[in-house]
């Protein structure tokens, strides 16, 4: 139960309602499909997939064959995932599955499932495929479509930005309205971010915004036109998730080369003609498990939320309206979260006994399950019979269910003999289930248990290294071995190189030198 009291100020309108809203702290990752399809078996076709996350990045994959594992499409789209111009990382968390179908293959990509990460969380711009069919006459195809958008925790507040264009003198005036709003009053073309601000929050369906007036910002980064001469970010604090893109009147605006308007980039993911994310503008995310009231009443003080998960840390809000002025601020409660106990399951549902056809000395028990598990898993059902209702001394019949199941567990430990070191190789892993058999791609030797736990790790190495900019040969000075120093496939940066933030693969590492490729 929510509770509240009247806020010091109407605001000069009378309240005419308020709004409770509720989420969760969790997580739900996104999940994108790629499939391949064609008409007749292929031999030679390949694919590949580029991610654009700004409208200054755009990565493509390496040509993958058209049953590519999902091991090897996992390599590829993390090996998209480094920014060597801004030294920053772009995919990190990304899960990869296979299906056939009858006429091809799809793959099922999972970004942000580590609970650990945050780099990928929430809704990621579209995977873009192409497809070469190499002469085969397959007519193969391939489509990407997301199936369901990531929210990261607490959701994020959309921003869409609004631009005033031209050149010259301008002047005049502009308004902003909303799909289903009345209009704001009539704004300079050259008021503030502020000013703007109090023209959006007027508006009954709006609530709080934050925004950012940044004139100077160039256009190449935020994917937009020249000639801005106002460039405002508008945050939507008070209005979660999706908003729909401002609608703008711009007839009164003008400037002595006849060239003013206004502008406005939505916030999305969408892709320009050359499969580029067309402007740095940003979706809005729910929260998870995101709920919220009807207007109430003026007069109600108390709101009950129901259906709520137990052992779920949960969130609330409310904030007043009136219907000059539109929505408040949010107030939060004093205690910031709060999670519903986890309690012992809800009674069986539905429960019926019938004879078992056919037999004479056994029943048949029918059950639903409960209407709420209490927060956990339900583990086993329990099934009593005794002639007497009193259960005195019942016949009694655990059911267990598949979350009880034990887990097999199996170590697989890499070793070499001796004092050895193993720098390099392989494994694979062949597992039977119902005599089926199915074998691994292949494991490095010094792979990790999960994907999850992946990190990224930066070394310092102690030998002074030397090459020139003719040269892909790597020496060492004075001539030092770097055999367990340096392993094919590491890469590498180097102090004073021309490319500040360009890493260099090694290739091969022979006692005392290696073999880059750049």
């Amino acid at each position: 139960t929510v509770s509240w009291m009247t806020p010091a100020s109407t605001g000069g309108n009378p309240i005419d309602g308020y709004f409770v809203e509720w989420w969760t702290s969790g997580k739900s990752p996104e999940v994108q499909v790629v499939r391949l399809l064609y008409t007749s078996p292929l031999s030679a076709t390949t694919f590949t997939l580029s991610f654009s996350p700004n409208p200054t990045i755009k990565k493509e994959t390496s040509n993958l064959p058209w049953n590519a594992s999902p091991d090897l499409v996992r390599r590829e789209l993390l090996n998209l995932g480094w920014d060597e111009s801004r030294d920053s990382l772009l995919l990190s968390d990304v899960k990869v599955m296979r299906s056939t179908l009858a006429n091809g293959y799809l793959w099922t990509v999972t970004y942000g499932d580590n609970p650990d990460r945050q780099l990928n969380d929430g809704d990621q711009v579209c995977l873009v495929g192409s497809v070469t069919s190499n002469g085969d006459l397959g007519t193969p195809s391939i489509t990407v479509s997301t199936i369901r958008d990531g929210q990261r925790p607490q959701g994020l507040n959309e921003i869409q930005y609004l631009q005033i264009i031209g050149t010259g003198t301008l002047s005049g005036f502009y308004r902003i309205k909303f799909l289903g709003s009345e209009w704001t009053n009539y704004i300079p073309v050259h008021a503030d971010a502020e000013y703007v601000k109090q023209a959006l929050e007027q508006l009954t369906t709006i609530g709080e915004v934050h925004v950012v007036q940044n004139d100077s910002l160039d256009p190449i980064f935020t994917g937009t036109g020249p000639n801005v001469v106002h460039h405002f970010e508008v945050h939507f604090v008070g209005n979660p998730g999706n908003v729909e893109s401002m609608i703008v009147d711009s007839y009164h605006i003008s400037s002595t080369n006849h060239d003013a308007t206004v502008i406005v980039h939505d916030g999305n993911n969408e892709l320009d003609t050359f499969n580029t994310k067309e402007s740095a503008a940003v979706p809005g995310e729910l929260p998870l498990h995101y709920g919220k009231s009807e207007l109430l009443d003026s007069n109600s003080r108390t709101y009950q939320i129901s259906g709520l998960l137990t052992g779920t840390e949960y969130f609330v809000a409310v904030s007043a309206r009136n219907s000059k002025h539109g929505v408040s601020k949010r107030a939060y409660p004093s205690q910031a979260s709060i999670i519903p106990p986890v309690q012992e399951p809800g009674t069986p549902q539905n429960v019926r006994l019938a004879v078992n056809s056919g037999y004479s000395d056994s029943l048949v028990a029918h059950f639903d399950p409960p209407k709420s598990t209490g927060g956990d898993a339900i583990l086993l059902y329990r099934v009593e019979l005794d002639p007497s209702p009193s259960f005195d001394n019942p016949i009694v019949q655990d059911i267990e269910c598949p979350p009880s199941n034990r887990k097999t567990e199996w170590e697989i430990m890499t070793f070499v003999e001796g004092d050895g070191v193993i720098n390099g190789g392989s494994f694979r892993l062949e597992l039977e289930v119902d005599g089926f058999i199915s074998v691994t791609s292949d494991i490095p030797y010094d792979a990790v248990a999960l994907s999850s736990n992946e990190t990224g790790v930066t070394q310092y190495l102690a030998p002074r290294f030397s090459t020139s900019s003719s040269s892909d040969i790597l020496s060492t000075i004075p001539p030092t071995n770097i055999e367990n120093v340096v392993f094919p496939g590491d890469r590498l940066r180097f102090s004073g190189q021309t490319e500040s933030m360009e890493y260099y693969e090694v290739m091969s590492v022979t006692s005392i030198s290696a073999i880059l490729n750049k």
